[in-house]
């Protein structure tokens, strides 16, 4: 397992630091990984997206 998809697991990093990371090694890694990285990257983006709707659910109620 690579530093980014360790640190990202244990969020030691964010996404943004994540993808700034995978544009300064992708080019030593090969395409298979590359896109395991890039799918850690998008499900804690999708996590995150959640939480923030979860958050402002709780702060401005339901408006549905």
């Amino acid at each position: 397992m690579c530093l980014i998809c360790a640190e990202l697991k244990q969020d030691k990093l964010t996404v943004l630091e994540a993808r700034r990371n995978l544009g300064e090694l992708y080019t030593t890694m090969d395409k298979e990984h590359i896109h395991e990285v890039l799918k850690l990257i998008w499900n804690k983006e999708d996590q995150e997206q959640e939480e923030f709707y979860s958050y402002e659910d709780n702060i401005y109620g339901d408006t549905d």
